[in-house]
């Protein structure tokens, strides 16, 4: 009897450690590729930081109409921006690196999963289109109003 039991945990310590060995490859892989990922999202994030702030992005957006994001209006929607873009570049890296498990559930997951990303960039887009139509539509009508010399609202009298 504990021959048997003895022989059953020694069959499942193999099947284990054999499952195991063989998802290490894929792991060592993805830590490869969510590393590389990082040093070419901080790269990136670098640039584009600098070249925004050199483009002085931060004060072309109080331009358009976008408030000021305080103090520092040039770092500020410059670093947005770039860590934006640096998390992308690293969740791309985090896919990359699950599709080397050659599993098909993480095949699909990752091709999933990038499946969303035109989805997300569209979204973003309409709401960026958005944001600056309402802007604009909201400076149009407080012109409008002051221009028709519209007093303020009237008070309403606490109870």
């Amino acid at each position: 009897m504990w021959e048997q039991v003895k022989q059953a945990l020694v069959q499942s310590t193999l099947r284990f450690l054999t499952r195991f060995a063989s998802m290490l490859p894929g792991l060592v892989a993805l830590i490869v590729a969510v590393l590389v990922s990082i040093l070419i999202a901080l790269i990136f994030a670098f640039v584009i930081q600098r070249l925004l702030i050199r483009m002085r992005f931060g004060e072309r957006l109080v331009e358009w109409g976008f408030s000021s994001p305080g103090e520092s209006t040039t770092k500020g929607p410059a670093l947005v921006v770039s860590r934006v873009i640096a998390g992308l570049v690293i969740l791309v890296g985090f896919f990359v690196g699950i599709t080397a498990f050659d599993v098909e559930w993480t095949s699909q997951l990752a091709r999933s999963a990038l499946g969303y990303i035109p989805n997300i960039l569209a979204a973003g887009l309409v709401f960026l289109v958005g944001v600056i139509i309402a802007r604009y539509l909201g400076r149009s009508v407080l012109i409008g109003a002051v221009n028709m010399n519209t007093g303020s609202s009237p008070r309403t009298e606490r109870w």
